[in-house]
C-alpha cells in the first residue's frame, strides 16, 4: 500500500522492478510483499541494486557456462555440521554434468577456491556453507573447511575474475545473512561480489534453516 499502490498506475506495462533499497528498505524482502491476492514476485521480476552506479553495466561475450560449486556439510571449526548442503551441491551439479567442479568439505578450502577460479573461467559460483555477518569486517565471512572467506578475502577473489577479464555471472551465496549489511557495507558480502564485478548474486537477508537452503 506504500510502497508499490500509488505506482501501479505507471506499471501497467512494466515486467521488471529494478529496486535501490536504502537505510531499513535494505532488509526489506520485497518480493514478499502481499497485497491480499498475490506476492509482488508474482506480478513482477524484481532486481535489487545497490545503487545506480554500484556496477558498470558492459555487454559481454556469451561463453560456455563452467560452474564451481563448493561447500561445507560437515561440523568444523566449532560451527554445526550442513547435511543439506551436500545434497543441495549434487542436486544443482546434475544440470551441469559436463561443466562444473565441485568441492565439499575437505576439498573446500579458501585456497582450493582461489587455485580453481584462478585456473578457469568460471560463469557461476555456488557456495553453501556457514555465513556471518558483522560490523567487524574481520568476523564477516562465509566459513571454509580450513578458514574463513572474509569480505576483504572475497572481494580479492571476485576482482580476480574481473582483471582476468572472465567475469562471474552468478554468484550464489547459500548461507545465513550473506546480504546483511550496515552504513560501511551496503548489502554485506552481496554487495561486496556485486561491487567487484559480479554480474547478479544470491544471498539470503536472515538465519536459513539448513533443509529451507536447497
Amino acid at each position: 500500500s506504500w510502497l508499490i499502490k500509488p505506482l501501479q498506475p505507471q506499471l501497467r506495462d512494466i515486467k521488471t522492478l529494478v529496486i535501490i533499497p536504502d537505510g531499513a528498505l535494505r532488509t526489506m524482502p520485497f518480493a514478499a510483499l502481499h497485497d491480499g491476492e498475490q506476492f509482488l514476485i508474482q506480478q513482477y521480476a524484481l532486481a535489487i541494486a545497490p545503487s545506480l552506479c554500484f556496477n558498470a553495466a558492459n555487454s559481454r561475450q556469451q561463453r560456455k557456462q563452467l560452474a564451481l560449486f563448493s561447500g561445507l556439510s560437515e561440523a568444523v571449526q566449532g560451527f554445526s555440521a550442513l547435511p543439506c548442503a551436500k545434497y543441495e551441491i549434487e542436486a544443482i551439479q546434475s544440470l551441469y554434468p559436463q561443466a562444473h567442479n565441485m568441492l565439499l568439505n575437505q576439498t573446500f578450502t579458501a585456497d582450493n577456491v582461489h587455485q580453481h577460479i584462478n585456473q578457469a573461467a568460471y560463469s557461476i559460483l555456488h557456495i553453501a556453507s556457514h555465513g556471518q555477518f558483522n560490523a567487524d569486517l574481520e568476523n564477516t565471512f562465509i566459513l571454509t573447511y580450513d578458514d574463513k572467506l572474509t569480505m576483504n578475502r572475497l572481494e580479492r577473489l571476485i576482482s580476480l575474475t574481473t582483471v582476468q577479464d572472465k567475469p562471474v555471472e552468478l554468484l550464489t551465496l547459500s548461507a545465513c545473512e550473506t546480504a546483511v549489511g550496515d552504513d560501511r557495507a551496503a548489502l554485506g558480502l552481496a554487495g561486496v561480489a556485486l561491487k567487484a564485478g559480479v554480474k547478479s548474486a544470491l544471498a539470503s537477508l536472515w538465519k536459513v534453516d539448513d533443509e529451507a537452503t536447497p
